[in-house]
């Protein structure tokens, strides 16, 4: 009974869009939908979860996009595994893994994704092992002081992702992989690693229990290797940054400080003096005397900039001057000759010759006159 309501309001909520104003897709694409939705009828609910997805993701089509949320509802109302996995994806994007005020989202994709699970739908058991995952930091990162400990969403993650195995997905295999090691002591073994000169491994590692178990250590420890390079390890300055700010993010002072470090290698100061003074507040006692050294070093720059913006100033003033004829005379053109306008009849036009003052360490300019090209230095043509 509850399948013919389903294919009802399926069929109800899509029957227009032959003549809908909203079409934004090609004839073939149309000739699917319409086979669709005749399939639809006849009770296909497969065909209701591609045709309520397939509306669901077109972009910049708002009124498509609520009238495929309509159908995956029906659909999931009815108890298809894909279509109930496809309202957990919803509210698993929607919420934030790491925003404890959203948990309401979250506990709804876990919903849906377990009823999905529950039908043998095997994808939906990958999706719950990456929510256990990612959603473990909710409350590891903001309750748990004991990060390095593996927690009870960890090991659910694991069984998800197990099951997703055994139900023939594949893709589940690289991330049971990680699990597996992340609950297995990995900054020990990334340490042993590292002191045999392992690097690699130890970087693997490292980077498992920093992605995973959210270790600030390992964070900054995959920040250094990438910072500096190893065998098998390239640079990679940014990515060297992202682990350290995480690090700092993690409540690790040295993080911060690295992170800082490196967005002042590059330039960039308000950021570097962001992360120094968060390093200040963790603790981090260099970050003190880094800060005020990066502070001054701006100041100074602010200062020369200053100076070389005033002394601009007086050039072009003087430029102006001359334009006006205050420091050279105007010729007097013959009846038969015009007057040039380019120097204002003086036969000169003048430039500014920039040059470098060592010294002071500005750049200095001072004021060059020479024969006008027009005039040839006579004043008129």
């Amino acid at each position: 009974m509850r399948y013919c309501i389903a294919i009802l309001f399926i069929v109800t909520s899509t029957c227009c869009y032959g003549q809908s104003k909203y079409v934004p897709y090609s004839k073939g694409q149309l000739k699917w939908v319409n086979s669709q939705k005749k399939l639809i009828a006849k009770g296909d609910m497969a065909a209701a979860f591609a045709l309520g997805a397939y509306f669901s993701n077109l972009q910049n089509e708002s009124e498509i996009n609520k009238e495929g949320q309509a159908i995956i509802i029906s659909c999931a109302a009815s108890g298809y595994g894909p279509c109930l996995r496809e309202r957990g994806k919803h509210f698993y994007y929607a919420s934030s893994n790491y925003n404890p005020a959203e948990t309401l989202l979250r506990d709804s994709s876990v919903y849906y994704f377990t009823r999905a699970a529950d039908t043998g739908d095997s994808l939906a058991m990958y999706w719950l092992g990456e929510l256990y995952q990612n959603g473990r930091t909710i409350n590891e990162r903001l309750y748990n002081p004991e990060l390095f400990r593996p927690t009870p969403e960890l090991f659910k993650s694991k069984f998800w992702y197990e099951q997703a195995v055994a139900k023939g997905y594949v893709k589940a295999k690289e991330n049971l992989d990680k699990i597996v090691v992340a609950l297995n002591n990995p900054f020990a073994n990334a340490v042993a690693a590292f002191s045999a000169k392992n690097y690699k491994q130890a970087y693997d590692l490292w980077k498992v229990d920093a992605d995973i178990n959210l270790n600030p250590v390992a964070n900054l420890n995959v920040g250094y290797l990438l910072l500096n390079g190893a065998d098998g390890i390239a640079k990679d300055l940014s990515m060297a940054r992202n682990y350290f700010e995480w690090a700092g993010r993690l409540g690790n002072g040295e993080g911060s400080y690295d992170a800082a470090g490196i967005w002042w290698s590059e330039g960039y100061g308000t950021p570097a003096m962001e992360w120094y003074e968060k390093a200040i507040k963790q603790g981090y006692k260099p970050a003190e005397g880094a800060l005020a050294d990066v502070q001054g070093q701006l100041s100074r720059i602010i200062a020369q900039r200053n100076a070389q913006s005033a002394e601009r100033n007086l050039i072009m003033n003087a430029k102006e001057k001359n334009v006006n004829n205050t420091y050279l005379s105007p010729s007097v053109a013959p009846a038969n000759k015009t007057w040039c306008n380019d120097c204002h009849g003086s036969g000169k036009v003048a430039r500014i010759e920039y040059y470098s003052d060592k010294k002071n360490g500005l750049q200095s300019g001072r004021t060059i006159y020479d024969n006008c090209g027009r005039c040839y230095g006579k004043g008129y043509y």
